[in-house]
């Protein structure tokens, strides 16, 4: 009896030391997976932001040389890059207006070059124009601005 009671007298003890240590355990697991899910969905974010910004910018590139070539090229079906991905639908308007106003910049670019650049220089500079303008922080704004009113839809 003595032997039982001693051996008894363990469990309890066991069982006390362990349950507080399983319990740790589950918290630390519980807590490492929300901060993974929280983690996660950071990620998701920023990757939502980045596609929304460049895709933005891509577009209206895109918008800049069809309009800035007068709709010569269909650049949709050359091009994937030049499609609108569903969450850019909304914002189809808003990339024709920047565009058409890079148009506008295209053709008084090149009416103003007429007898001032030399010989065969002279036409429509739409590839350096375009290009100037997707790389401007005005589209950058722009596309940022437009990405923040979407994020807080």
């Amino acid at each position: 009896m003595i032997g039982c009671s001693s051996t008894g007298s363990k469990e309890p003890k066991m069982r006390s030391v362990l349950a507080p240590l399983v319990l740790l355990f589950v918290v630390a697991l519980i807590g490492c997976t929300s901060n993974f899910k929280l983690g996660e969905r950071k990620m998701l974010q920023e990757n939502y932001k980045n596609s929304f910004i460049e895709g933005f910018k891509t577009l209206s590139f895109c918008r800049c040389i069809k309009y800035g070539y007068d709709n010569k090229y269909d650049l949709v079906t050359e091009d994937a890059s030049c499609r609108f991905p569903d969450y850019l639908y909304s914002e189809v308007a808003l990339i024709d207006i920047l565009a058409k106003v890079e148009r506008d910049k295209i053709l008084l670019d090149s009416a103003s070059r007429v007898g001032r650049v030399a010989e065969g220089m002279e036409g429509k500079r739409v590839m350096d124009i375009c290009l100037k303008f997707y790389n401007s922080s005005l589209l950058d704004s722009v596309a940022i601005s437009r990405y923040q009113k979407d994020k807080n839809q």
